[in-house]
């Protein structure tokens, strides 16, 4: 079931007190006049791409191609990846990542048309070909999408991946470390915030 628009105006006013605060921060620091900028060595751990896993692109099977009719998105996981295949209304496949921008509604709650998919709250619209949106940005739910989603997000693209069909399953060309990658940059960061990642402690 689709995230209900009062969810969604929830999780906007909770980002909208976030970025105020934010702001009220910055404002205060800069009253002060000599606030340092910290960059803690976590956190550009945790930015950099781990150069000790490789990227690795693999033809990965995620759905059955008896699940993929005409008009569906069917979502499937494999190496930390949540993939939808979507089959576009002339029967053509498409594979995306299964989180739509800008509030990530799983794509499995889209309007299939033909070439596209469609939020089915916020009504932005993707071209699923390239994942660049279509149209106007959060044309909905009135007054709250036009408003306040617009004014929290801008027109963000889809991820999409190479798509094919093989035997009875629909594949998708994806990094099969991508999962790996991003927690060894995540744990490096917290080793390194305790000066654990060269034996510091020991």
């Amino acid at each position: 079931k689709p995230t209900s628009p009062l969810v969604l105006l929830e999780i906007a006013m909770s980002r909208t007190s976030t970025l105020l605060l934010a702001a009220l921060c910055s404002a205060d620091a800069l009253s002060i006049g000599s606030a340092p900028t910290i960059t803690s060595r976590a956190a550009v751990a945790m930015g950099d791409k781990p150069a000790n896993i490789p990227t690795k692109m693999k033809w990965v099977p995620f759905v059955s191609a008896s699940e993929a009719q005409k008009g569906t998105a069917v979502a499937g996981f494999q190496y930390g990846l949540e993939i939808a295949v979507v089959t576009d209304t002339t029967g053509k496949q498409y594979a995306i990542a299964n989180k739509l921008p800008p509030f990530g509604q799983p794509a499995t709650f889209g309007t299939i048309g033909a070439g596209t998919i469609t939020d089915p709250v916020t009504l932005s619209t993707w071209d699923l070909k390239t994942g660049k949106p279509i149209g106007a940005w959060c044309p909905a739910p009135p007054l709250i999408g036009p408003i306040i989603f617009n004014a929290l997000s801008s027109p963000s693209p889809l991820t999409v991946f190479p798509c094919r069909k093989s035997g009875n399953k629909i594949e998708a060309n994806v990094n099969v470390n991508a999962k790996a990658q991003f927690e060894s940059g995540y744990w490096r960061g917290v080793l390194d915030a305790q000066g654990k990642t060269d034996g510091g402690y020991y």
